[in-house]
Formats: C-alpha cells, structure tokens, sequence
C-alpha cells in the first residue's frame, strides 16, 4: 500500500515508452506504404505512355505500328487485336523492397535509421523501468513492516504522552527491537523501545515503553501500549 505512488509512477514510464515505440513503428509503416503506393503509380503511368507519343488519346498498333485511337480494340488496318496486356508491377514487394529501397534510396534509409534508434531506446527504457520496479519492489518488503511498526506506535505515543502530561512539545519514538507476539495471533508484533518528551520549555524526559503492534492490509493498529513514567535527562 505504502509504495503505490512509486508503483505508478513507474507503470507511467513504462506506457510512455511502450507508446512511443508502436508511435514510431506505425509512423514507419504508413511511410513505407505511402512511398511505394506512389512508386508504382509512377511506374504504371511511365509504362502507359508509348514513346513519341504526344497525344494521349491515341496509340499505336503492336502489329502493324499504325497510330489508332486509344480506345480501339480492333486496328483498323491490320484488323488484328491491339488490346495491351496489362504489365505486372516489377516493384520489389515485402522485406526484399524495404532492402532494395534502403540501398538505393538515401532519404529513405536515413528515416529508416532514425525510426530504428527510437524503437531501441525506447526497449531499452521498458528494461530498464521494469528492472528498477523488481528493484524497488523488493526493498520496500525488506522494510515495509518496521516502518508500518514506528508510524504506529509514534502516533499511539504522541496521543498518550499528549493526554497524560504537561506542557508537552514534541513526542519521539526510539525503537530498539521487535518480534512476533506469541500472545496473540501471527499478524501481530511484540514492540520495544523510548519515548522522548519534549516541554514547552526545552526539557526532555525519556520513559521505556512495549507495545503490541497488529498489522494487516499494510497498515498498523497499537493494540497494547505500556510506558514507563518518563525521567528528565
């Protein structure tokens, strides 16, 4: 419970990074697909057009060579078919036009660099965010419970200190040890420790004091709280 800011923030760079990778891997599909979706209509329009041809709405028989209308089936003069097979586009397609492009196409092998060195850093931030979170997770069980143990038993203190004394300032713990409690059920922690006191005149008094401490659901309850009457120092 005590570490989900952490937790969240750390999710947070991760998504960042995660998005910014599919960004710059789509952002390079759609110009792969755009860049050669204009070569080929390029390439077609280059192939239609029959050379020494000025006027497109004629063309000229591939049996006879003789100039007849663009639309014409049938040449007028040779009466032989002049229907044109459509050419199949040569453009290389897939992984084998995307390594063709990059050899011969500078501006587009620069893109293609640039796209990669985001991806990578962008892998290597989700490693890097991820391992760091295993990290930080692990460290905050080490110390979860003795920190959970000083908070409750410092508010428990600070309360009782307020309600049984004097002219009180300040109220600090001092834990010197703690166990599992025998006594009651597993959830629970035998607490050892000082308390100091502080007047309103600058004077300090320490008492001794245990307490049993139940923690469940990463928060802490004082169920017993003993002090020994504190002494000027």
């Amino acid at each position: 419970m005590f570490n989900i800011p952490i937790l969240r923030f750390v999710w947070r760079q991760s998504e960042f990074a995660f998005f910014g990778a599919a960004t710059s891997v789509a952002a390079l599909f759609v110009f792969t697909e755009k860049y050669f979706i204009s070569r080929r209509r390029k390439t077609v329009e280059e192939k239609t057009i029959v050379e020494g041809t000025v006027n497109k709405e004629t063309k000229f028989c591939t049996n006879c060579g003789a100039e007849i209308h663009a639309d014409a089936v049938i040449c007028p003069s040779c009466q032989v078919s002049c229907e044109t097979t459509p050419q199949a586009d040569e453009t290389p397609k897939g992984i084998k036009g995307l390594l063709n492009r990059f050899k011969t196409d500078k501006k587009f092998r620069i893109i293609s660099i640039i796209a990669a060195i985001v991806v990578l850093a962008s892998v290597i931030t989700i490693i890097g965010v991820a391992t760091s979170n295993n990290g930080t997770s692990s460290g905050s069980k080490a110390t979860s419970t003795s920190a959970i143990i000083k908070t409750t038993v410092q508010n428990r203190a600070t309360v009782y200190c307020i309600l049984s004394y004097e002219n009180v300032k300040n109220v600090s713990v001092s834990v010197t040890t703690y166990e599992p409690s025998y006594s009651y059920d597993a959830s629970t922690y035998d607490v050892y420790g000082y308390v100091t006191v502080t007047d309103s005149y600058g004077d300090k008094y320490v008492g001794r004091f245990n307490a049993v401490v139940r923690i469940e659901a990463g928060e802490g309850t004082c169920v017993d709280f003993d002090l020994t009457t504190p002494t000027k120092k």
